[in-house]
């Protein structure tokens, strides 16, 4: 893994904030600027072609940007895993264009946290419903307030 990190960041420089092995798991930090042209280059030079989970992580109070997205991609000819995290203040590009199945994990990471992935054709609601006020899995979501659900008749 030492082989691939080295490999981005000598292709990559200023655009890899960061690149490390901790607990048994590797982590490159991307800047959003540079994110899709990283992945394009994982998945078709080094081989990482599943994009296995996309999530993201509320920052609120503790750093800047507030938010990162955060990838957790696959290769199964190498046998290697790999997670790809990048900031953002709340928009991003779309990787649908380079794994179709993202399009389901950015909707969902965009319905919970209100992250705007720029080119994902259907960023629309799968477990709230239009109207939902706010991002659930903000940290500064209000859980204590009755929110009002749908009218169904």
């Amino acid at each position: 893994m030492d082989e691939l990190l080295n490999a981005i960041r000598g292709r990559f420089g200023e655009s890899v904030l960061d690149a490390y092995q901790r607990l048994g798991e590797t982590t490159l930090i991307i800047k959003p600027d540079a994110l899709k042209e990283v992945m394009l280059y994982l998945r078709d030079s080094e081989g990482f072609e599943m994009l296995t989970d996309l999530t993201a992580v509320d920052w609120l109070g503790r750093r800047e940007p507030r938010f990162e997205v955060v990838y957790h991609l696959h290769s199964y000819s190498r046998n290697l895993r790999l997670r790809v995290k990048s900031p953002t203040d709340g928009t991003i590009d779309s990787v649908v264009d380079i794994w179709p199945g993202a399009g389901f994990m950015e909707r969902e990471t965009w319905e919970m946290f209100g992250i705007e992935f720029r080119g994902n054709p259907e960023l629309s609601h799968i477990l709230l419903w239009d109207g939902f006020p706010g991002w659930p899995l903000r940290k500064d979501f209000n859980w204590r307030e009755d929110v009002p659900l749908p009218d169904n008749r």
